[in-house]
């Protein structure tokens, strides 16, 4: 459903604009809502590829879109309080979570990014450690 609702966004959308319709951005779009939202109810499965799709086109800024069109789609659909996204999807295991970030790591060293995850890593378990120390929580809970 949301690979058919994206597909059908894309094909709306690039026809208004009088552009030609491209397959691929749409379905990489429609396959990560796939695999990260989840939601008891299909049209907003729908929704959601649309949302996604229509944050490509809508809010512009020097001809790119300005937000992550998956990302967009589910925190916009997260304030509906009907959809969710699961923590537990990937498992427990430490082995995948390696294999993840050595990937990633790869994937960025060879794209010369590396230097942003490393940023936001740091911003991030900082500013986990400054909840933790405000919120008067033990280290075990940001070090978990």
């Amino acid at each position: 459903m949301t690979v058919a609702a994206a597909l059908i966004a894309q094909a709306g959308f690039a026809a208004a604009i009088r552009i030609p319709f491209g397959w691929k951005s749409p379905l990489i779009s429609a396959l990560s809502l796939s695999l990260l939202l989840r939601t008891h109810e299909p049209v907003l499965w729908a929704c959601a590829g649309v949302l996604a799709i229509g944050s490509k086109f809508l809010p512009r800024f020097g001809g790119k879109h300005l937000f992550n069109p998956s990302c967009l789609a589910i925190v916009v659909l997260l304030l509906t309080g009907r959809v969710w996204v699961s923590p537990g999807l990937w498992g427990a295991a430490i082995w995948f979570g390696f294999l993840l970030v050595s990937l990633g790591a790869l994937v960025l060293t060879r794209s010369d990014r590396l230097d942003t995850a490393l940023a936001f890593f740091s911003a991030y378990g900082g500013l986990l450690l400054m909840r933790c120390f405000r919120l008067g929580d033990p280290l075990t809970i940001p070090l978990h």
